[in-house]
């Protein structure tokens, strides 16, 4: 599938859609929880079957309303199972931590894009609380040998250094009992979801010297999922640099690390208007260039690389060597699409930074999705504003991530052509 996109002048409101990190952590907190519990507003995407089909595997039943998820889970022990992850990382984790809770040997796994992910941190603390836990190489395919029994752990202390194993060991922390140290930097607002998601459900943790241990249990329970900030991102970014857009239900509350991208935007000189939970961007200006680190929030690079290839000068986006970790090695692919589109941009910083020199606008041309939603969904964007338009190819995978991306583009205005 291509996304072919003309030069358009955007105006309108578009309602953000629901945070997949949230959504995908309720599900698995509703089997956790045991009982009967509702998600409200929840995101529907292919990352979040993929969690509603690894929870059914361990015997919950999932029922799908206009607007709700309705998750039975019976009492533990559950069946081991063979549980395919798909592409969604977050759920190759959590499905991990849940099969330790399962009797026998469940084995884990998905695409050959999540069976790169690293697994041994989050092996190894399974591992010290007593469950069998076999990798490949310290990746998927994952063997789990449980059950580890309802408070076996306590007293117990595991360490994680990245804030992805800390929200999956999180999981499961309420029912065994067991601590968790944090050592380290690194996309700890993976964290901060978790636990708004676990409050959601009676489930209380408190922290204390980078420790964090299990107060209150489990109950099931009513969550409503609010929008999601890294979905908005391209929104925004389409107001910034080709008309005004407002983006409601984005929670200024909310944990997610992603919300930096509103201070971003004002840094490179954008008209931001705030109003609840409503954002509006305006493109008011030439945009100023900016320096940004991506270290905590990966999923920003792409619409960051587009903002600064609009912005008038030389932008900085330094940590990027994380995006080699989380999202595949990014760089490459960000700073090639910049090029094709005729805007000047170079790695630095010993890969770790990527300079793009800005003229305040882009000619257009033809970029890659790279089979990446947020590239996809950002390069597109790029297209509003440019003199020529622009054209995605690969761009399949938004679906995966933003199903109405498309559609809510075009409901303020923008000359999208879809051809498969």
């Amino acid at each position: 599938m291509d996304l072919i996109v003309k030069p358009s002048h955007i105006n309108g409101e578009v309602k953000a859609p629901s945070s997949k990190s949230h959504t995908i952590a309720a599900i698995f907190a509703s089997l956790l929880a045991g009982g009967r519990s509702k998600i409200l507003e929840p995101l529907y995407s292919r990352d979040v079957d993929a969690a509603v089909n690894a929870v059914k595997r361990f015997g919950v039943s999932v029922q799908s309303d206009p607007g709700e998820l309705v998750v039975s889970s019976p009492p533990r022990p559950w069946w081991p199972k063979v549980v395919n992850c798909r592409r969604s990382a977050t759920v190759l984790r959590s499905s991990i931590v849940a099969a330790s809770l399962a009797p026998g040997i469940s084995l884990i796994y998905g695409d050959s894009h999540t069976n790169s992910t690293p697994v041994d941190e989050l092996a190894k603390a399974l591992r010290k609380l007593g469950a069998e836990v076999l990798t490949t190489n310290g990746k998927p395919p994952v063997a789990v040998k449980g059950p580890l029994p309802r408070g076996c752990c306590e007293g117990e202390t595991v360490g994680a250094s990245d804030g992805e194993s800390l929200a999956a060991l999180l999981l499961a922390s309420p029912l065994l009992g067991f601590s968790i140290k944090k050592a380290g930097t690194q996309l700890w607002h993976h964290v901060a979801v978790t636990l708004h998601v676990l409050r959601g459900f009676g489930a209380k943790i408190g922290y204390e010297g980078d420790v964090y241990h299990p107060e209150k249990p489990y109950r099931p329970g009513t969550y409503k999922v609010p929008g999601d900030y890294v979905s908005a991102a391209p929104l925004l970014l389409a107001g910034a640099i080709a008309g005004r857009v407002r983006v409601r239900r984005l929670d200024p509350n909310d944990p997610q690390g992603e919300k930096v991208f509103l201070d971003i935007l004002g840094q490179a000189g954008a008209k931001l208007n705030i109003i609840g939970d409503a954002v509006e961007v305006t493109a008011d200006s030439v945009l100023e260039p900016f320096e940004t680190d991506v270290s905590e929030t990966p999923s920003l690079a792409p619409v960051l690389a587009v903002l600064a290839a609009y912005a008038k000068g030389r932008t900085i986006i330094r940590g990027i060597s994380r995006l080699r970790l989380k999202e595949g090695g990014n760089l490459k692919p960000l700073a090639s699409n910049l090029k094709r589109l005729k805007v000047k941009a170079r790695p630095q910083c010993g890969g770790d930074c990527l300079e793009v020199y800005g003229e305040g606008f882009v000619e257009g041309g033809t970029a890659k999705g790279y089979g990446d939603p947020r590239i996809t969904m950002a390069f597109a964007v790029a297209g509003l504003a440019s003199r020529r338009g622009v054209k995605v190819t690969g761009a399949s995978r938004f679906k995966d991530y933003y199903p109405g991306f498309v559609e809510d583009l075009r409901s303020v205005g923008a000359e999208i052509e879809v051809v498969k």
